[in-house]
């Protein structure tokens, strides 16, 4: 009997010890593995957002397709399994038949297939009683305008991150957060959730750009033709509100299909407007005007003596195309004499001439909401020789982007204010409601009213019969414009043969309601001048433009139009 107590007595005592450490010492552990037989946290991905234009048309949107993979393990009746694939696979039936003889749980088959092909296959599955097909949800990024705007939205990889353009920039806003939900699951596995999943928005925002789709089109189609044309390289458009700093339009040649991106090389993909640099040439001239006018030393009025067409400094010889003899500020910019702007510029002196150019832009970042804006390339006015401060005022020595130079145009237009440029105006919510809001933003006033007036009526003259951009000319407006052609920079050395066409303007003059800068690269057609090659791009852009924004004519009695063939404006040229 005592030995028959002593040992139950043992037994309770193991047993309450081990009853003891279970549920004291292990209890954490124990728990963790009860609650993981019947809890499972779920990850859904956040479906990314959309870009749309200023009218709220679709740029870029995500398409819910779904991709299909297979369990071979389960599947026992391949070869039916295989031929109902193929069916609406884009894989041939022997292909998908090797697939499914592995060993492997998990085959994917394909991806980014339509809801209504996989609906197919379930039915289809269903009926002949085959197990095993998978189907997963697989979003992909579309873009329904194709080619339009396709360097300024950019692109996303094949896992939905921006890689690109705005869907890189903003790809924070885009992408939104993976949400994680804790549901039960049965003695089947089956996953169910007591109280609902809960509704939390937590998809990516909307983008709503500045963009004008319509003005993109007709800017796209202008450039695109005048590229073809004159056999050029590339071309540039930008088209902007001078008041408001507004991106309307930036459209280049050639263009890329974003929904294929990958078969494009890096020099197409990128949005030339930013990241290229160029020497301006002759539309540095209405900068340097500008400069002039401000300083009070100078007004329109005063008069230079162009040298009849040639001119040294120094070791250098300075070029115009024609000979002119005495002009006045106004005739310089209307002819374009480089003589006559190397003169002002050498007038007014180097520190106030690059002060009033770093004012307007050029030499620093604009800001822009893009990924890989450059500065461009201004030295400071302390390294500048004597002839520096002349070359630059023709657009030579310096380099500036397509963006910088009709921004600083802007300012002009809007009465010496510069206007810091953007391309997004709203940040949006799945339910439309406005996250982020982007408006108008003044940089600071660069000139006066008065002195930006007076650089207005100068411009007009450009336009005007004599100057070099009566190809810019329009029945009904006053145009405001001037042509640049500048000699291209190839290893630091100017490329004989080489030239970077341009033309910048602004309509109507006294309340411009649109900028336009039009660029072609290396035109090697009959004529490479940017008054005869880019001033059309120009004024057909304007002609579509200002009758979609309901801008009236100026004075429809008595229209203004371009009773002479357009000068040549003169190449930036240095010997």
């Amino acid at each position: 009997m005592n030995v028959v107590v002593f040992l139950f007595t043992l037994l309770f005592t193991l047993i309450v010890g081990r009853a003891a450490h279970l549920a004291i010492i292990e209890r954490p552990f124990l728990s963790g593995k009860a609650v993981s037989q019947y809890l499972r946290k779920l990850k859904a991905d956040a479906m990314r957002g959309a870009i749309e234009d200023r009218n709220q048309r679709k740029l870029a949107v995500t398409l819910e397709l779904l991709s299909v993979a297979v369990d071979p393990t389960v599947i026992k009746d391949k070869p039916l399994a295989a031929r109902i694939l193929a069916r609406h696979l884009p894989l041939a039936e022997a292909e998908i038949m090797r697939r499914l003889t592995t060993r492997s749980q998990y085959v994917r088959l394909a991806r980014f297939v339509e809801p209504g092909e996989v609906e197919a296959m379930r039915s289809e599955a269903r009926e002949a009683k085959v197990k095993g097909f998978l189907f997963q949800p697989d979003p992909k990024r579309f873009y329904p305008g194709g080619t339009l705007a396709a360097q300024i939205v950019g692109y996303c990889g094949s896992d939905g991150e921006g890689l690109e353009g705005l869907e890189r920039y903003y790809n924070g806003d885009l992408s939104g957060h993976k949400a994680t939900f804790t549901v039960h699951a049965d003695a089947r596995r089956r996953l169910y959730a007591p109280s609902g999943i809960p509704a939390v928005d937590h998809a990516g925002h909307n983008l709503v750009l500045t963009i004008d789709s319509t003005i993109q089109a007709i800017a796209e189609s202008a450039i695109a033709k005048a590229v073809t044309d004159n056999l050029a390289v590339s071309g540039t458009v930008i088209v902007m509100r001078p008041e408001t700093g507004e991106v309307l339009a930036l459209a280049q040649a050639p263009l890329i299909n974003p929904n294929d991106y990958g078969r494009y090389v890096p020099d197409v993909r990128r949005l030339r407007a930013l990241t290229d640099t160029y020497e301006p040439g002759s539309t540095m001239k209405i900068f340097t005007a500008s400069a002039a006018v401000e300083s009070g030393l100078v007004t329109p009025e005063t008069t230079f003596y162009c040298e009849n067409g040639s001119f040294r400094i120094g070791g250098h010889v300075i070029h115009d195309t024609h000979h002119y003899g005495t002009l006045t500020l106004t005739g310089i910019v209307k002819v374009s004499s480089n003589i006559g702007a190397l003169k002002v510029g050498q007038m007014i002196g180097k520190k106030r001439l690059y002060t009033t150019l770093h004012n307007f832009g050029f030499g620093g970042r604009l800001g822009l909401d893009f990924g890989g804006e450059v500065s461009g390339y201004m030295s400071p006015y302390e390294q500048w020789r004597d002839i520096h401060a002349g070359t630059i005022a023709f657009g030579q020595g310096i380099s500036v982007t397509a963006m910088q130079v009709i921004t600083g145009a802007c300012a002009i237009a809007n009465g010496g204010v510069l206007m810091k440029p953007y391309l997004v105006s709203a940040v949006t919510d799945s339910r439309g409601r406005v996250v982020k809001s982007y408006g108008p933003r003044p940089v600071r006033r660069v000139i006066s009213e008065d002195t930006a007036r007076k650089v207005r009526e100068m411009m007009a003259e450009v336009v005007r019969e004599g100057g070099t951009g009566t190809k810019a000319a329009m029945s009904g407006y006053t145009v405001c414009g001037k042509t640049g052609t500048a000699q291209k920079v190839v290893d630091r050395v100017y490329a004989k043969g080489k030239y970077i066409a341009s033309f910048v303007g602004f309509v109507p003059k006294d309340k411009p309601a649109l900028a336009i800068i039009a660029i072609l690269d290396e035109p090697r057609g009959k004529q490479y001048y940017g008054g005869i090659v880019s001033a059309p791009v120009f004024k057909e852009i304007a002609e579509r433009a200002l009758p979609y924004f309901n801008i009236p004519p100026e004075n429809p009695a008595a229209p203004e139009t371009a009773a002479a063939p357009a000068g040549h404006d003169d190449a930036a040229s240095a010997d």
